[in-house]
């Protein structure tokens, strides 16, 4: 049965053709094919059926020290282990694991929202009166796509090593700005 055009292929065959046989072990070797490299491209990926070459490159990617001499259950062990490291953080915890590695203090990350930079309109100022140059008043549509991070330090060598860090492929946001900031919100490095 076709779903699109809702006609049933043996009935098409017997009014309008004479090759059904051939034409089904067309279909049946395309689909058993199509299904075989589908699952072959899966077990590239699956921890637990991952071939020995695909493995050893895995955990080169990853910079995973291993052996000659090690066996394959002990290599699959170290590659989910990494895994299970990684598989519920978001790139936001990343951004403190890594900062907090150089600092050694855990840090605090914020977004426009939560400091209150995003919406339009609204003044952010506590204080009654007229705002003075270090408040925030308003925010243009840009900011939403602004993260700050307040690394817990001030150290020249130390922010220098954390931009670094956050210069890395995988970490680096698509379409976010990101600051390194104090506790007072002042920007001390942009990545």
């Amino acid at each position: 049965m076709n779903n699109w055009f809702n006609f049933n292929i043996p009935y098409f065959n017997s009014q309008f053709g004479s090759d059904w046989v051939d034409f089904q072990t067309i279909v049946d070797d395309n689909v058993d094919y199509v299904m075989n490299k589908t699952y072959d491209l899966y077990n590239l990926r699956n921890i637990s059926k991952m071939p020995l070459l695909a493995l050893e490159l895995a955990l080169k990617v990853r910079g995973i020290e291993t052996w000659p001499t090690e066996s394959l259950s002990s290599k699959r062990l170290k590659i989910r282990t990494f895994a299970t490291i990684f598989k519920k953080k978001a790139t936001g915890e990343l951004y403190l694991d890594y900062a907090e590695a150089i600092v050694g203090t855990r840090g605090e990350i914020f977004n426009a929202y939560e400091t209150g930079w995003s919406v339009w309109g609204v003044s952010s100022w506590h204080m009654a009166g007229v705002p003075d140059g270090g408040d925030r008043v308003w925010a243009s549509p840009a900011v939403i796509f602004e993260i700050y991070v307040d690394v817990k330090t001030t150290d020249n060598d130390e922010l220098d090593a954390i931009v670094l860090a956050y210069r890395q492929n995988f970490l680096l946001p698509a379409f976010y700005q990101i600051y390194l900031v104090n506790s007072s919100m002042t920007i001390l490095r942009t990545v």
